[in-house]
């Protein structure tokens, strides 16, 4: 008895100005000549270990909301939650505060503010007395103190230093779907609403990813103003969370030239060919066809194609680097 048909439809996400050099296939299929026998450059048991992907990720049900802004055009104040009914002033105490949340996704409410009722123009905030202005200003009397640098953070299904147990992207599929596990051996597609919430926080509108199995080979994501024949903006717009995740698995699905394949060695020909044709027999009844596409450079990363989020290199913000298991 045949297993039943799961039916998993594709998100489509090519629409932006930031994916047209990774959908251009630029070189024609390459298909090496492969026999997957024993060979004398490599054991069998040094070949890297299963994804298992029968059963790539386990954990229980997680919430549907992601907390992230939706987009960066969002209105100037956010409608925040409900305010608590106002506690009366006690004789020993002062009013109750509200409750705040400690995240920076959240704007603060609007308020009023108050106008002095007394002549205040001439009044100055208390300076440090251990720090000096390094621009002194006539026209500027009061002190200006450095601000520190704003926190980096990446979108919870991109952050590779927490990676998300419910996020499930195979960089290896032929179409782009990432995942989210809901339990029970179930998955849903993420929605576009997802896939158009801004990346990082502050945004960021050029990337590059770096991933250690492929160093030649570094994921750069530009703003193109004309891409596809259209005209966007001249100015671009944050990168968002589909731009980030259709470009790496766009990139990935590249074919490689046949440069690229002498460049290796016996042994890294045969590790290579050996994750080509895995990659081809997870789908039966496509087979054939991923065959006649050739090697891919997702096939040089030797199997490991679950993405497991980024990281940032060092101090700049503009370089990740890509994690896969």
């Amino acid at each position: 008895m045949s297993a039943p048909y799961v039916y998993t439809p594709q998100v489509a996400y090519r629409n932006s100005p930031y994916l047209s050099p990774f959908y251009g296939q630029q070189n024609s299929p390459f298909i090496p000549e492969l026999s997957l026998n024993n060979s004398p450059f490599i054991q069998p048991n040094s070949l890297p270990p299963s994804p298992n992907p029968q059963n790539p990720v386990q954990g229980p049900t997680y919430p549907q909301f992601v907390p992230f802004p939706p987009s960066a055009d969002e209105s100037q104040y956010s409608q925040g939650p409900p305010w608590p009914r106002e506690r009366r002033v006690s004789w020993n105490e002062g009013p109750a505060r509200p409750p705040t949340q400690n995240t920076p996704w959240l704007r603060p409410r609007p308020q009023r503010q108050r106008t002095r009722s007394d002549n205040g123009y001439n009044f100055q905030p208390p300076a440090d007395p251990n720090w000096s202005n390094p621009n002194p200003s006539p026209y500027n009397p009061f002190p200006q103190y450095p601000t520190a640098p704003p926190q980096f953070f990446l979108h919870p299904f991109l952050n590779g230093e927490s990676p998300r147990a419910d996020f499930v992207f195979d960089l290896s599929a032929p179409q782009f779907a990432p995942l989210r596990y809901v339990g029970s051996n179930q998955t849903l597609p993420i929605t576009p609403e997802e896939l158009a919430q801004v990346a990082t926080h502050p945004p960021l509108y050029r990337l590059k990813i770096i991933c250690d199995l492929i160093p030649n080979w570094p994921i750069e994501i530009n703003y193109n103003q004309y891409a596809g024949g259209n005209t966007y903006s001249p100015v671009p717009p944050p990168l968002t969370l589909g731009d980030i995740l259709s470009a790496i698995w766009g990139f990935l699905q590249m074919s490689i030239t046949q440069t690229s394949w002498a460049s290796l060695t016996p042994q890294q020909e045969h590790m290579v060919g050996v994750a080509y044709t895995k990659r081809c027999r997870a789908m039966p009844s496509a087979e054939l066809a991923l065959r006649n596409k050739g090697v891919k450079k997702v096939d040089f990363l030797l199997g490991k194609k679950w993405f497991k989020g980024l990281v940032p290199i060092g101090d700049n913000l503009e370089t990740l680097r890509l994690h896969v298991i």
